[in-house]
């Protein structure tokens, strides 16, 4: 996944939540409006994480995190700022255990998600603006991608499905140690 690709989906995501703002606003109140449209911008990207990650697996587990965390967050309801700061976590938990090997990088990319919600954060308070906030958030996200990551999972050079299993058990092991 390139950066000018996440970018693109950060911009369409943010033009997509100020025009679901429009429609959910006058419904909903602007309490349960903003935790919705948290909500649904978060799952687009925890969706965008798990279909782009080059590892494969959990991808269950990981919608079933997200849906517990968002049912917990409308059944505690916190302030706005909780919900973006919760979701904003979840994010760079997956992001940390699907591309990241090394706890210093998990580290600078758990900075860039905090960068990313007080750049969000500032523009709404100084704009008032949705669309800025929303854009100024995944524009600071998407720069993730200039992190080094985990290399692609290279095809296995046996048919023998004996060793195909001794090489990735010996690579989780790999994984493991390396934490």
């Amino acid at each position: 996944m390139s950066l000018a690709r996440n970018l693109m989906f950060g911009l369409l995501l943010a033009i997509s939540g100020a025009l679901a703002w429009l429609l959910l606003e006058p419904a909903f109140g602007q309490a349960l409006a903003l935790r919705l449209l948290i909500g649904a911008c978060s799952l687009a990207l925890v969706w965008r994480e798990l279909t782009t990650s080059p590892v494969r697996n959990a991808r269950l587990a990981a919608l079933a995190a997200w849906l517990l965390l968002t049912a917990g967050l409308f059944l505690f309801d916190p302030a706005a700022i909780i919900w973006l700061a919760a979701q904003a976590t979840l994010l760079w938990l997956l992001r940390s255990l699907y591309r990241h090997d090394s706890v210093f990088i998990a580290g600078a990319d758990a900075l860039l998600m905090v960068l990313a919600v007080g750049a969000a954060t500032a523009t709404a308070m100084h704009t008032h603006s949705l669309f800025l906030t929303l854009w100024s958030l995944f524009l600071v996200q998407a720069l993730h991608l200039l992190l080094p990551g985990r290399p692609a999972a290279s095809p296995p050079t046996t048919s023998d499905p004996f060793e195909t299993a001794w090489r990735c058990a010996d690579a989780a092991l790999r994984r493991l140690s390396i934490r």
